[in-house]
């Protein structure tokens, strides 16, 4: 198959003849010429010339009985791409992109479409299980994207899962041919990582055999796919989290850095061309981790280890999302050194962000079309890989708990997301952070009419000759009355009673100039339809025109809301392009949010000085916090009389730094539920600097007790640092679900293991390693009988003769094992009793749920324990979103 790196091998002669042209040289003649006629070959079926069809196959052998299939055409663009990549490293001026835009775009872009365009690559995963037991998954992988990486297949420990002697290629080799057969480019993942080993390497394995394994590991994949695979993940994670050196894996402990020079060249040696790059995650910002990578990065080039690039993998929590600037000022730097750089594993988790779906989906959008923006403005960044591409098929859900984090939902739909990505690599203008999020996913049009329609006859298309921003907009023509135009549904997030900012940029065809009309469309719970106006202008044939206005909707039980462009005569066309709804939000929470009152109403967190100072974001004054000893002293303001329970609110404030280059900065709130230890919420964070102040943002949310104290401060900077604060605002975006009935006060445990205590001489922590919702779970370890667990107390909590529906969540630490639910029940003078509740087998990979039914004692309980158990002795059990409801 072709090997990818930037644009399908039928673009190769004309990027080289526009390539050249823009830097101000064209190729040779023979050279358009030798190109032109592989291509024409090529498109006539003849193969390698010598008489043989597309259908004739030229084996390889791979050794071990293995062969691969290569037809002969395709065998020729192979090797006629390699010939183009030489010629671009070797000839292109600096400063030329090498792979010039195609000179037809298509009506609605696609993400490979989009990032194409730029030059650039979109990739996605792949789970062998989807691949071949869902058609949908099949058909939207190979439509959507430009290229795959085996999301597990080509691991070690999936290559080499018994032992030494053994291989398994089936699901690698299966990958491979599909993306054959749909003309995809593949990247292998990844030759050497601490995780998901053969069970032979073990930290026992002595140093040399160590290094035997792996240099024969990587010679026999990469050499089996040498003629297949574009790139390879050489050495993934090695670098500490921290930034202080090199994680100490079993390579590192037994083999120093020197195992990574060793890995990149062996890979080398067994395919000259494949591109090798270094993988790891969080090095995506400027931080001490990024710098830590960077500093490997020069050591190995340094040594002339062959190494082409860097994956930045992009698991992103959206609460703490480095600028567009960072982004792009860590991926130059890189490539500064010469080395692609991509972002390799991208996906967004984003249900911490709390409040409605609709905004969290849009924040969402907004963090994919940063990142694309930011490879779209690296010379040196050739594309993006998402983790998957649906909700369907995720690790996150495992891993961090139920989420949404990629462009496609559970049902295969496209998200707000995936116009958001197509849009960054587009250069379509990124959102205003100073705004509330845009809630329409598809606003600029440029992957088509997903969400519009033209009531009332006529036609909508896609227009590509004209656009506010971007490359596409919209064209209602047809129109038979002056009520027709483009609408967009929004019934989806409209919620009863709330206020939303609306605009919209409009151009005519047909008439000079018209009056019109932003509209809203409501219908309510049997009621008749209603017309809410919320803009109007004069729209022209000579420029575009942005109506904005707001709209309040009614207190009632929406069936339907949608908004819409009407107004000039039938048969005068109307364009519409980068529609926006954005909620408003309620009151600032905040008095004095800006400090032009002093200090009132704010206090010092922890041992500094806080005062004001003429250095302001607005207005005349902001706040100043001098003599820190701590990153965490700042400055902070009381709201515990203003939030409530389980309510969901957002916050800003524009952060400074007085005495350092940069530092984090960061907004956190520090919560005391009644009877708790206080908890400290991350809110947001970026990387303040002394020269202008940076907005940090992010949302909370209450937890679900009686809170006694809530307070919001500003922190990071290292002791010694002064911090800046100015224009700070906190508000409602979501009530929040309505009391629950769950008689489990710290269920999920998201405040430490309160209420719960160790069923026998067991360790019970709240862990972040791992979480079915919210971000903690219980982990009971140092388990020496099979019934030792962790329980809680349900004296008092039970109605004597009741039932209860049991729910909860677990997975052990190792392999599988039998996990339940026990009841420990003594009536006042009566037996203790063990009743079973419910049972499931648990994992170590997945969650599992546990459901039952719980009947209450007929009497008054003198003991109550409800706990789980049953994994045997030494065996580790999570526990998660335990749930105990009375039912009716």
């Amino acid at each position: 198959m072709i090997r990818k790196h930037l644009s399908p091998s039928s673009l190769l002669a004309l990027s080289l003849a526009v390539s050249a042209s823009a830097c101000g040289e064209l190729p040779s003649e023979p050279e358009l010429l030798e190109l032109g006629s592989a291509e024409q070959a090529l498109s006539r079926g003849k193969g390698n010339g010598k008489g043989h069809g597309n259908d004739d196959k030229h084996q390889v052998g791979h050794g071990n009985g293995h062969e691969h299939r290569m037809s002969h055409g395709r065998h020729h663009r192979h090797h006629q791409h390699r010939h183009h990549q030489h010629w671009l490293k070797h000839h292109r001026r600096p400063g030329c992109d090498p792979t010039p835009a195609p000179p037809q775009d298509p009506v609605a872009f696609t993400p490979a479409a989009a990032a194409a365009r730029s030059g650039r690559r979109a990739g996605a995963a792949v789970d062998y299980g989807p691949l071949v037991n869902e058609p949908i998954y099949a058909q939207l992988l190979a439509e959507q994207f430009s290229d795959v990486t085996p999301e597990n297949a080509t691991k070690w420990g999936s290559l080499q899962p018994v032992n030494p002697s053994d291989w398994d290629f089936a699901q690698a080799d299966a990958i491979r041919d599909f993306a054959e057969d749909n003309d995809l480019a593949v990247k292998g993942h990844t030759l050497l990582w601490h995780q998901q080993q053969p069970p032979f390497i073990t930290p026992e394995t002595a140093a040399r055999q160590l290094e035997r394994y792996a240099e024969r590991h990587i010679q026999k994949a990469v050499h089996r796919y040498r003629r297949d695979f574009f790139a390879w993940d050489v050495v993934n994670e090695a670098v500490a989290d921290d930034g202080s050196g090199l994680r100490p894996t079993i390579y590192a402990n037994a083999l120093g850095e020197r195992y990574i020079d060793r890995a990149f060249r062996d890979a080398r040696q067994a395919d000259h061309d494949a591109q090798l790059y270094y993988n790891d995650y969080g090095i995506e910002g400027l931080n001490a981790k990024s710098d830590a990578a960077y500093a490997l990065m020069q050591r190995l080039l340094a040594r002339r280890v062959p190494i082409d690039g860097i994956g930045f993998q992009g698991h992103f929590d959206a609460r703490f999302m480095p600028s567009l600037e960072e982004l792009t000022a860590n991926f130059q730097r890189f490539a500064a050194l010469g080395l692609s750089v991509n972002v390799s594993e991208l996906d967004v988790r984003v249900a911490a962000l709390g409040g409605t779906r609709a905004y969290r989906l849009a924040v969402q959008k907004q963090i994919y079309q940063r990142v694309a923006a930011a490879c779209a403005a690296v010379e040196g960044c050739e594309g993006i890989t998402t983790w998957g591409f649906t909700d369907a098929h995720s690790w996150v859900d495992s891993t961090f708990g139920a989420d949404d984090p990629l462009l496609f939902d559970e049902a295969y739909q496209k998200k707000p997301a995936y116009f958001g990505y197509i849009d960054g690599f587009l250069g379509v203008p990124l959102d205003d952070p100073a705004l509330e999020p845009n809630l329409i996913g598809n606003s600029s049009l440029e992957a088509g009419l997903d969400g519009w329609s033209l009531p009332g006859g006529g036609e909508l298309s896609t227009e590509v000759e004209e656009s506010h921003s971007g490359l596409r907009s919209a064209r209602a023509s047809g129109r038979t009355d002056t009520w027709q135009g483009p609408l967009h549904e929004i019934g989806s997030f409209a919620q009863p009673g709330r206020s939303y900012d609306v605009s919209v940029w409009t151009h005519l065809d047909g008439v000079a100039s018209a009056t019109t009309n932003l509209t809203a469309r409501v219908t309510c719970a049997g009621q008749a339809q209603t017309f809410l106006p919320i803009a109007s202008g004069t729209a022209t044939d000579s420029d575009w025109v942005e109506l904005s206005g707001s709209v309040q909707l009614p207190e009632c039980e929406l069936q339907d809301v949608a908004v819409y462009v009407e107004g000039p005569a039938a048969g005068v066309d109307i364009l519409v392009d980068d529609l926006a709804v954005r909620e408003q939000p309620l009151a600032n929470l905040i008095n004095n949010p800006d400090f032009e009152a002093g200090t009132a109403g704010w206090f010092n967190f922890g041992p500094a000085v806080i005062g004001t100072s003429s250095d302001a974001n607005s207005g005349a004054q902001a706040a100043i916090a001098t003599g820190r000893t701590d990153t965490w002293q700042g400055i902070a303001t009381d709201l515990t009389a203003r939030v409530a329970p389980r309510a969901t609110y957002r916050a800003e404030a524009f952060l400074k730094i007085d005495g350092a280059d940069s530092a984090r900065v960061g907004l956190t709130a520090a919560v005391t539920c009644a009877g708790q230890a206080t908890q400290f919420l991350q809110v947001g964070s970026a990387t303040g600097n002394s020269a202008d102040y940076v907005r940090v943002s992010g949302s909370v949310t209450v937890p679900d007790c009686t809170v006694q104290s809530f307070t919001l401060y500003a922190e990071g900077p290292p002791a010694g640092v002064n911090l800046l604060l100015d224009d700070a605002a906190f508000w409602q975006i979501d009530a929040g679900p309505p009391p629950s009935a769950n008689i489990v006060a710290n269920g999920g445990f998201e405040t430490n293991t309160d209420g719960w205590f160790g069923f026998g001489s067991v360790t019970a922590t709240a862990t972040t390693e791992r979480a079915h919702g919210g971000t903690r779970s219980a982990l009971i370890s140092a388990r020496t009988a099979n019934w030792m667990g962790l329980a809680t107390s349900l004296v008092g909590q039970l109605t004597p003769g009741a039932s209860y529906a049991v729910s909860a969540w677990a997975q052990v630490g190792t392999g599988s094992s039998p996990v339940s639910l026990t009841f420990q029940n003594a009536c006042d003078g009566g037996a203790t009793n063990f009743t079973f509740v419910a049972g499931a087998t648990a994992n170590a990979s997945t969650w599992t749920q546990l459901q039952g039914t719980l009947v209450a004692p007929n009497c008054t309980l003198t003991t109550g324990n409800f706990y789980i158990e049953g994994a045997p002795a030494g065996v580790d059990i999570y526990l998660d979103d335990v749930e105990i409801v009375p039912l009716p």
